[in-house]
């Protein structure tokens, strides 16, 4: 497996264990609605709204959401035993005023469907504070690999009950279910990033997407 993008060491020990030797692949079905679909893309990278300058030359304040992702994370190789049915985070979120509402949502999904409903936001243990963590596990096996030194897993809640303040950050964890047909073809299951739309608490709504390419594969292809 390369997941050579993780933002943290331990997240590689942790990921790599939890992803390639998993046996179990059931998870929740208590997603809202399901998202099915892909693409390369580019290194840690960030991403916020855009800016612009008003007629007195000066820039507004910050954007009202910024993401952070840990990069492309290449190919990953599947054994037959690994979990189908995955948590995915490898996207921090920043807010930049209040928000009443913010989502998630794949890009370019091709053989991996997203149950968004069951998006889960893991805020740090300190309010604002950064989380240099990444990766992926089993969904059943989820609250071991995110019960980490920077994230509150034990303050974990569903996304669309999130309403963040300004100045507020969180990790965001998708549940992801790979088809298996897509696994064993040439070009992989795959993801190009993410995005994710927000209102503010002013009523003004808007969307900012990420690089986050992924690549799932079967072990005979890889």
């Amino acid at each position: 497996m390369t997941r050579t993008h993780l933002r943290a060491a331990t997240a590689v020990l942790l990921t790599a264990a939890v992803v390639l030797g998993s046996a179990g692949c059931s998870g929740s079905d208590s997603s809202d609605s399901d998202e099915a679909g892909g693409a390369p893309t580019p290194s840690a990278t960030s991403a916020t709204t855009e800016q612009s300058t008003d007629q007195t030359g000066t820039t507004p304040g910050p954007a009202p959401l910024a993401l952070t992702s840990g990069g492309p994370s290449g190919s990953i190789c599947l054994l037959p035993s690994a979990a189908r049915d995955l948590a995915w985070f490898d996207v921090t979120w920043k807010a930049g005023a209040d928000l009443d509402a913010l989502r998630f949502r794949l890009t370019d999904p091709v053989g991996v469907r997203q149950r968004v409903g069951d998006t889960i936001n893991v805020p740090p243990v300190n309010f604002g504070g950064s989380i240099a963590y990444g990766g992926s596990a089993s969904w059943p096996e989820r609250a071991k690999a995110l019960d980490t030194r920077t994230t509150s897993w034990a303050e974990h809640a569903p996304m669309w009950t999130w309403s963040p303040a300004e100045g507020e950050t969180g990790l965001v964890v998708l549940h992801l279910v790979l088809d298996e047909k897509a696994l064993h073809s040439k070009q992989g299951a795959s993801f190009s990033g993410i995005r994710a739309t927000y209102r503010t608490a002013d009523g003004a709504a808007g969307s900012v997407a990420v690089p986050a390419q992924a690549t799932f594969r079967a072990r005979a292809r890889c």
